[in-house]
């Protein structure tokens, strides 16, 4: 199942044999027509009453890239960093916990653009890159246009001793290591892409 955030809303994409998906509470849709999955997202972006809506297929990777067509498509890599004690780095931004994530740049590869990102936004370096956890997608809009950010998320292991800086100009306000329990009281105040990437990493934080 692949899932797109419109803020704390989701609009899901699985295939239709998929009996894993159960809530009484969402919308399902089966068997749209082309036309129909092109025009979805901005009809969906407008129904706050809709918590979560299913879009069943039987090719839930023809149906996404269709679902795609709506959007300005950004690429980018992020990383959920760690350190021997077990401590995981939060960043706040516009007083909201997040991880480090930005666009991707030309010529980078995805685990370039995941490493740059982190030291840029948190000051560390010499992080040792981890296997990728999961892709995320969220949207937002951006001068009126509705736009995905398609957000790679690695694992990282950082084993040095300097403080972490919070990169102001990106409107980052703090950086600061969190034991598994303190930055599950963070998870009351981020978003749900956050949590998502922290389950890839560890299936335990799904149980809060």
């Amino acid at each position: 199942m692949v899932r797109i955030y419109f803020g704390h809303r989701s609009l899901d994409v699985c295939h239709i044999m998929d009996k894993s998906v159960r809530d009484p509470n969402a919308v399902f849709l089966c068997g749209a027509t082309f036309a129909q999955l092109r025009k979805l997202p901005e009809w969906f972006e407008k129904r706050a009453t809709v918590h979560r809506l299913v879009v069943t297929s039987k090719n839930p990777d023809k149906t996404l890239e269709i679902l795609s067509e709506a959007f300005n498509v950004e690429v980018a890599g992020g990383g959920l960093v760690h350190d021997a004690g077990g401590n995981y780095l939060l960043m706040r931004r516009r007083g909201v916990w997040d991880l480090p994530k930005g666009h991707l740049e030309k010529g980078e590869s995805l685990e370039e653009c995941a490493l740059r990102e982190v030291r840029e936004e948190t000051g560390l370096s010499g992080l040792a890159l981890g296997p990728i956890l999961c892709v995320t997608h969220h949207t937002y809009r951006l001068n009126g246009v509705l736009s995905m950010k398609n957000t790679s998320w690695f694992s990282m292991k950082y084993d040095g001793v300097s403080i972490p800086v919070p990169q102001t100009e990106e409107d980052i306000t703090s950086v600061e290591w969190k034991s598994a329990s303190e930055a599950r009281i963070c998870f009351k105040n981020t978003y749900p892409s956050v949590l998502e990437v922290f389950t890839a990493y560890d299936k335990s934080f799904c149980e809060i």
